[in-house]
């Protein structure tokens, strides 16, 4: 059996997953909008104490918002935030493995969809991967292992995450859409899997 050629470039090597230990996060560098899709395959690696979010960008806790979180202090659910609404997961749980498409108003947590009523925004601040960012303000980090992530700007995929480790040993998601390195953007490392 021969290897199938790597997508990353020389001196970078793929990996399953990067896994956060719960400081470390992703800035994907890209402000969402009401058109933008986000395709992750991530899981949580403890049952979070916290609100705990896998990605997230908002202007404010009701504007402009677009990602996915662990409700800790509520119903001990998976919810998805689209502009100034949010809908629960009831069957998925805290630590399964968790295939997201949040297409748009529509999301799709390993086959159980919700939709929201249709918006328009633009974000000022970036979406970011393993983290909340509201505003600029950087919390609910997750402890979580991020498999893969695409992200689609109204149909056309901008970032193709691929779990690496860079020529230095970095670990890190390298984007084959935008040939770019992303280390993390919080404290401590990344480990590799």
């Amino acid at each position: 059996d021969e290897e199938e050629p790597s997508l990353l470039p020389d001196g970078y090597t793929q990996k399953e997953y990067i896994q956060s230990s719960g400081t470390q996060y992703i800035d994907t560098l890209f402000k969402h909008n009401q058109n933008t899709r986000v395709v992750m395959d991530v899981q949580a690696t403890e049952t979070p104490t916290a609100n705990v979010w896998v990605f997230e960008g908002r202007i404010s806790t009701s504007k402009a918002r677009h990602g996915v979180f662990f409700h800790q202090a509520g119903a001990n659910k998976w919810y998805g935030d689209y502009s100034g609404q949010r809908k629960e997961f009831s069957s998925v749980t805290s630590t399964e493995r968790l295939s997201i498409d949040f297409n748009k108003n529509v999301l799709s947590i390993n086959g159980e969809s919700v939709t929201f009523t249709s918006d328009t925004f633009q974000s000022t601040v970036n979406l970011i991967l393993l983290a909340a960012n509201t505003n600029g303000t950087i919390a609910g980090r997750a402890s979580a292992r991020l498999y893969s992530c695409k992200i689609y700007d109204n149909g056309t995929l901008i970032r193709d995450f691929i779990p690496c480790t860079n020529p230095s040993g970095v670990a890190g998601l390298y984007d084959v859409a935008g040939n770019a390195f992303y280390a993390n953007a919080g404290t401590g490392n990344f480990t590799a899997g």
